[in-house]
């Protein structure tokens, strides 16, 4: 490959696993260009990040997708999420292979260094003498020296947890092994780094590795909230069997797989609460969101079994379901085709009718995560302003 694109979306707190799917289409969708390689959610360092890594044959396709992005309405998709986008274009160096999509993980370590003016062929002259020996501590997935902007360098590190960063950088330095002789000459003081994690809530391997960087870091999980969710607008008639496996996909599958990695980590660390985010699409009868709502009502379902389950084993997990109805976020305003138009949500008591704030919903998940609410196992708690128990 010719050229790469690093698109960084900033979000909204909590929204990458659900803009996730609809940057996975957007990459995939029948005028672009390119090929995903790398789809992350950013761990530590600057959060609320999703990092998008695409590759290109030629110059000229990196720039056809580029406009494209540019020009959508809806860049990636993730338009209801979005608070700041973009779009770095590089180039690889000469010695590294062309990046292949895969599991290389579960962690990596994605890093940026500015570097002087002129610096850009000597470093890469320094990096290929040097990483024959480096790669023995651990394996490099992409470097690259950017194409607009500064001049700077972004390089992947992949590595089965943070453990193993933590000797393979110090043993590579310590032993003299890295980094680059001559290549510090080069750099700025101006470098980033961020720890990331590939984004799929369905995907069991990385709900895996997302537990165990949470033990090795914290030492302990004390809360879960799964809270991945996609709208699609079709019923039963207008629904395709893909759709539907994608709609359960992230919503049964991410819920399931969540809570069974989880549920080891939380026992293990004394107790905890498990909160699962429904919908009263999973209790009213939705003709509109018919795969929605049979993915929420598997939610609720999940969520009773679960607590049952941790009483009946001695776990001291309780596990509990919100079923929000209208919600003023960016998911609502897209399924109402008012992308970036937000209502304004008055203060007190709200008349019928209107949508709930995002922070109504908080409130409740937060008094479910804490110890006042002991008593609250396998409950569905409903918050609507009263849409379900209308008699109309």
């Amino acid at each position: 490959m010719q050229r790469y694109e690093i698109a960084t979306l900033t979000t909204t707190l909590g929204a990458a696993a659900k803009a996730a799917p609809a940057i996975v289409d957007f990459a995939a969708g029948p005028d672009a260009k390119g090929q995903l390689l790398g789809l992350w959610a950013t761990d530590i360092g600057p959060l609320n990040q999703v990092i998008v890594l695409r590759g290109f044959d030629e110059a000229a396709d990196l720039q056809q997708e580029r406009e494209r992005t540019l020009r959508s309405a809806n860049p990636f998709g993730a338009a209801p999420w979005l608070v700041g986008l973009s779009l770095d274009s590089y180039a690889p160096f000469p010695f590294m292979p062309p990046v292949a999509s895969g599991t290389f993980g579960p962690i990596y370590e994605i890093r940026t260094y500015v570097l002087k003016h002129g610096g850009v062929e000597p470093t890469i002259a320094a990096w290929e003498a040097a990483m024959p020996r480096r790669s023995a501590y651990s394996p490099l997935l992409a470097a690259f020296y950017s194409l607009d902007g500064p001049p700077r360098i972004t390089h992947i590190w992949p590595y089965a947890d943070l453990a193993q960063r933590t000797e393979a950088r110090t043993r590579s330095v310590v032993e003299g092994a890295w980094p680059p002789k001559g290549g510090p000459d080069w750099l700025t003081s101006d470098m980033q780094s961020a720890i990331a994690l590939p984004l799929d809530v369905a995907s069991e391997a990385q709900w895996i590795a997302t537990m165990a960087a949470v033990e090795q870091r914290f030492g302990r999980l004390d809360v879960l909230v799964n809270n991945a969710g996609v709208v699609l607008n079709a019923d039963i008639e207008a629904t395709s069997l893909e759709q539907f496996h994608k709609v359960n996909a992230i919503m049964i599958d991410g819920v399931f797989l969540g809570c069974k990695h989880a549920l080891p980590l939380m026992h293990k660390s004394g107790g905890g609460s498990i909160i699962n985010m429904s919908s009263v699409g999973a209790i009213l009868g939705y003709p509109i969101f018919f795969a929605y709502s049979a993915a929420k009502g598997a939610v609720r379902a999940m969520s009773k079994s679960i607590a049952v389950m941790c009483q009946e084993k001695g776990y001291k997990i309780r596990c509990n379901s919100v079923h929000p109805g209208a919600i003023e976020t960016p998911m609502v305003q897209a399924a109402e085709g008012r992308v970036g138009q937000a209502r304004t949500i008055p203060q007190g008591v709200l008349p019928p009718g209107t949508p709930g704030h995002p922070d109504d919903v908080a409130a409740l998940v937060v008094f479910l995560a804490a110890d006042e609410s002991r008593f609250i196992t396998g409950a569905e708690l409903v918050i609507d302003n009263g849409v379900t128990i209308r008699p109309f």
